[in-house]
C-alpha cells in the first residue's frame, strides 16, 4: 500500500514564486578570524587562525538548525535567510555588517547574532570537527538518549542544555552550543560562561562521546562569534571562539545504540523544505515508501531528488541513495547505512568542482539555485 505521505502536492514545484536571488550572493565568500581555547595538544582537532566560506552556505546552516524537527511548519527559518542575506557589508570579503547595523534596534542586532551565529558555529563544527549530523538536543533528552547531569552542574540552573548534539563521521558524539553577539570580543564574555556550564550539565546515555585514545576528549565544544560593524570596529575583526571544556563520558554502557539524532537532524531539514509530515515520519519511524515521489536528476554528477522550496527561489534536495535508505528504513535503525552512504558522499563531493549555483553539505542535504 502506498504511503499516504507519497500524494502530498509536490510544494518544492512553488519555489519560483519567491523569485530569484541574484546569483552573486551565491559567490559571496567572506572570512572571520578564529581562536581556539584549552584544546589539549592531543585533541586531534587543528583549528587555522582564518575561516572561509560561501555566505549562502553560514546562511543555509543556520536556516536548518533553527528549524525544529516538530511537524509544525514554521517559515520563521527560512525568512531569516532572507532578512540576513543584506545585513553583512556587501563592499568587505570578511564576515563584517552593514555600516548601518549601528543604528538598527539592538533587539534586532542581538537576534541577528544568536541567530547566524549558529550558523556559524554548525558550519565549523562541520568542517574541523567532522560532525555530520546536527540534532537538538531537547528531544533526545526526553527520549533518554541523553540525561541531565547529576547534581546540576549549577544549582542556579539545574536544567541548562546546550541546544545541539554533532554526530561524527566516525559514530562519535560531541555536545555543542553556539553564541553570539554584535560588537567586539569583551561582548562574549559572559555568553560563553553560561555555554560551558550548558554543555558540562548534560551527559551522554546511548551515544558514545568523541574520544581520543579512549579518553573523552572534545567532545563538548563552546563556540562564540561577535560580529563587527563595517566602519565601527576599526580595530577588531568578526572572530569565532572556540573551547575545549573537560568531557565527562557517558553514563552507561549497555544502552543499545540509537538513530534519534540522525532521524531528528533530516527532519529537521525536511521542515525547512516544508515537508513537515515527512519530518514527523521520519521520527516516529512510519512508513516512507513513496515519499520522494520527484524523480532523479543529476547535479554537478550527484544523483538528488527534490525536498522542498528554497526561499531564493531554489529548491532544497538530497542525495538519492539517501533518500532511498531514509524510505527504507521506517522501523530499523538507520545508522551503519546511512554512515556508509555520507562517508561515501564526501569522497564524491572532495572531487568535484564547487559551482555558483549548488551546495551539498557533508549530510547530503543541499540546495539548488532556480533558474
Amino acid at each position: 500500500m502506498r504511503s499516504p505521505i507519497a500524494v502530498i502536492p509536490p510544494v518544492w514545484a512553488l519555489a519560483r514564486r519567491w523569485g530569484a536571488v541574484a546569483l552573486s550572493i551565491w559567490t559571496d565568500r567572506r572570512s572571520w578570524n578564529l581562536e581556539a581555547r584549552r584544546f589539549p595538544p592531543h585533541s586531534g582537532v587543528s583549528i587555522p587562525a582564518i575561516a572561509h566560506a560561501p555566505l549562502v552556505r553560514l546562511l543555509l546552516e543556520a536556516g536548518i538548525a533553527l528549524t525544529p524537527p516538530q511537524s509544525i511548519f514554521s517559515p520563521a527559518a527560512s525568512f531569516a535567510i532572507l532578512r540576513y542575506a543584506e545585513a553583512f557589508a556587501s563592499r568587505s570579503q570578511k564576515l563584517r555588517l552593514v555600516a548601518s547595523a549601528r543604528d538598527w534596534d539592538p533587539r534586532l542586532t542581538t537576534i541577528l547574532a544568536e541567530e547566524i551565529g549558529v550558523g556559524v558555529a554548525v558550519h565549523l563544527a562541520r568542517t574541523f570537527l567532522d560532525v555530520v549530523h546536527v540534532a537538538d538536543v531537547a528531544p533526545l533528552l526526553q527520549a533518554g538518549d541523553l540525561a541531565f547531569t547529576t547534581p546540576p552542574v549549577s544549582p542556579m540552573s539545574p536544567e541548562a542544555r546546550p541546544d545541539y548534539l554533532g554526530v561524527l563521521k566516525s559514530g562519535e558524539c560531541i555536545l555543542f552550543e553556539a553564541k553570539g553577539a554584535v560588537g567586539t570580543a569583551g561582548r562574549l564574555k559572559k555568553p560563553l560562561e553560561k555555554a560551558e556550564i550548558q554543555v558540562d550539565n548534560v551527559q551522554f546515555v546511548k551515544h558514545s562521546p568523541r574520544t581520543v585514545n579512549g579518553q573523552p576528549c572534545g567532545d563538548r565544544i563552546v563556540m562564540g562569534t561577535h560580529f563587527c560593524v563595517d566602519g565601527a570596529h576599526a580595530k577588531s575583526e568578526t572572530t569565532t571562539i572556540l573551547i575545549d571544556p573537560p568531557g565527562r563520558g557517558r553514563v552507561g554502557d549497555d544502552f543499545p545504540p540509537s538513530d534519534l539524532p540522525l532521524r531528528v537532524a533530516y527532519a529537521k531539514a525536511f521542515n525547512f523544505g516544508e515537508r513537515p509530515l515527512v519530518a514527523d515520519a521520519l521520527v516516529r519511524r512510519v512508513d516512507l515508501s513513496g515519499v520522494f515521489g520527484a524523480p532523479e536528476f543529476e547535479v554537478n554528477g550527484l544523483s538528488v531528488r527534490a525536498v522542498g522550496p528554497f526561499l531564493w527561489g531554489g529548491v532544497l534536495v538530497i542525495d538519492a541513495r539517501l533518500a532511498a535508505i531514509l524510505e527504507q528504513g521506517a522501523r530499523g535503525n538507520l545508522s551503519a547505512a546511512v554512515a556508509e552512504r555520507t562517508n561515501r558522499l564526501q569522497e564524491e563531493l572532495s572531487t568535484l568542482e564547487e559551482t555558483p549555483y549548488f551546495v551539498m553539505l557533508n549530510n547530503g542535504i543541499g540546495v539548488l539555485l532556480d533558474g
